[in-house]
């Protein structure tokens, strides 16, 4: 460490990014019976015409966070498929991370 205890940011080999992980699923069966249909999963269910997706990745971007990977179980395609055709995706980007076989969130 150098004189005084403090380190030029400039000095860093690696520029960290400041990233998120978002659950987009809870497990939970509240949301029927709007999610009846299981091709809709919850983070794409609208409030106020906006998808709670976009509502939560506005806020994360408006924060600060850069980088964003959401994790996805049930409708996993679907929430890949309207990642990749959304248009926020030049402020923040965002990366769905799959997995088909977890149960919960702990």
């Amino acid at each position: 460490m150098p004189k005084g205890g403090h380190t030029d940011p400039s000095d860093s080999k690696h520029e960290q990014k400041l990233q998120a992980v978002l659950l987009a699923d809870s497990f939970t069966s509240t949301f029927r019976p709007i999610t009846l249909d299981r091709s809709q999963p919850k983070v794409l269910c609208p409030l106020n015409n906006v998808t709670m997706l976009d509502y939560s990745i506005e806020f994360l971007a408006g924060a600060g966070v850069e980088e964003l990977f959401v994790f996805c179980v049930h409708g996993a395609e679907t929430v890949e498929e309207y990642v990749q055709n959304s248009t926020w995706t030049s402020s923040i980007r965002v990366t769905c991370v799959k997995d088909s076989n977890c149960t919960n969130a702990g």
